[in-house]
């Protein structure tokens, strides 16, 4: 895991909720990946590093990502059903034909 700076820990100390913060290469803090990224596309080095609070253990990382990833496929799946209809019906009617 990233090296947690001392800004950092005040942060996570301030919003007992956030589990996770992220820090581009100019040492901006943001609370949301698309905006640290935003940010980082201005920076002749693009990089984001994720810092999780010091007291997150890696399986607790690892549920939290996969949470993640799953609310994303969710999200993915509604804006895509919402978009097309016809073809997730479609889609509906071949899942439900197969044995």
């Amino acid at each position: 895991m990233p090296k947690i700076e001392a800004g950092t820990v005040e942060l996570f100390n301030t919003h007992k909720n956030c589990q996770s913060l992220f820090v581009t290469t100019d040492n901006q803090v943001f609370f949301r990946s698309p905006d640290a990224g935003a940010h980082a596309a201005t920076l002749k080095v693009k990089t984001v590093k994720r810092v999780y609070r010091p007291e997150i253990t890696e399986a607790q990382i690892k549920d939290i990502e996969a949470t993640e990833a799953r609310e994303m496929a969710e999200h993915i799946e509604r804006t895509y059903r919402a978009s097309f209809p016809e073809i997730a019906r479609e889609i509906d009617l071949r899942r439900t034909r197969q044995p």
